[in-house]
């Protein structure tokens, strides 16, 4: 009996230490889950709103085939536009779920070098239809530029600072209301300013704005921006916010820039 004792006392360090392990893998799953929920949550809407957008333009295509219209365009141009934007955005839910199930597994991010203005482009497609009500999206990005982390988290990134921008801006301002994206080179490799034209951050939650569950937006979960700057930290990025006030705000991302001859 006083053999089975100290045996047990041998075998728990090693059971606690597995427990411990597991308990914290499973809270870093449940961190990501919490991450991918919310950003999940805007394709998502995204793409409810594309579906509708689709529904309305077969409506006119149809009208359009049944009075017999002519024309060099084919009234039909609008709904391929739709299944593009559709199949787009479905492509970018199925490889964000697929990055989900590799980090809960312990694996690590993509590496990537991706084209700065390729995946700004993607971003501002995939929610147009979220921004489009709100502001007018301005974009001053080179297309040389490259940046060494894989293309959908600097995606995701993007997407959260411009529908965080939309949402500072004033709904009833939607013509005056500007969202500009401008890329360039810096010393610290390329940063990517995003700029609304909204009425700033509120001065109480600055200090904390990248922790998770901080917001001032009602209904909002408070895991975008603390997402995102995790995403660029990640590819040894950052996030920061430059510049706030009753004029507008800017957040930066700055990423270390791929040497062009590392591309070819």
């Amino acid at each position: 009996m006083e053999q089975d004792m100290k045996h047990d006392r041998l075998e728990r360090p090693a059971e606690v230490g597995d427990e411990l392990e597991t308990a914290a893998r499973l809270g870093l799953l449940a961190t990501i889950a919490a991450g991918l929920a919310h950003d999940l949550g805007n394709p998502l809407t995204a793409l409810v709103l594309q579906l509708q957008g689709l529904g309305r333009d077969m409506f006119v295509a149809e009208r359009a085939v049944r009075a017999g219209a002519d024309g060099p365009d084919s009234p039909f141009d609008a709904c391929r536009a739709s299944l593009v934007a559709l199949e787009e955005t479905a492509d970018f839910i199925r490889r964000m779920v697929r990055d989900f199930v590799l980090l809960g597994g312990g694996r690590g991010p993509r590496a990537g070098a991706t084209l700065v203005r390729g995946a700004v482009d993607c971003a501002v497609r995939l929610t147009r239809s979220l921004v489009s009500e709100r502001a007018t999206i301005e974009l001053s990005v080179p297309a040389d530029l490259c940046v060494a982390v894989d293309d959908d988290s600097l995606i995701r990134a993007l997407i959260t600072l411009i529908l965080n921008a939309a949402d500072a801006c004033h709904p009833d301002a939607a013509l005056a209301n500007r969202i500009v994206v401008v890329a360039r080179a810096a010393w610290a490799g390329v940063t990517i300013d995003v700029t609304d034209t909204g009425g700033g951050v509120p001065e109480p939650v600055r200090h904390r704005l990248f922790k998770p569950f901080t917001t001032s937006k009602r209904g909002g979960q408070g895991l975008g921006l603390a997402v995102a700057r995790s995403l660029l930290r990640r590819a040894r990025g950052d996030l920061d916010l430059v510049a706030t006030g009753p004029d507008g705000t800017t957040f930066r991302c700055t990423l270390p820039a791929v040497p062009a001859r590392a591309r070819d």
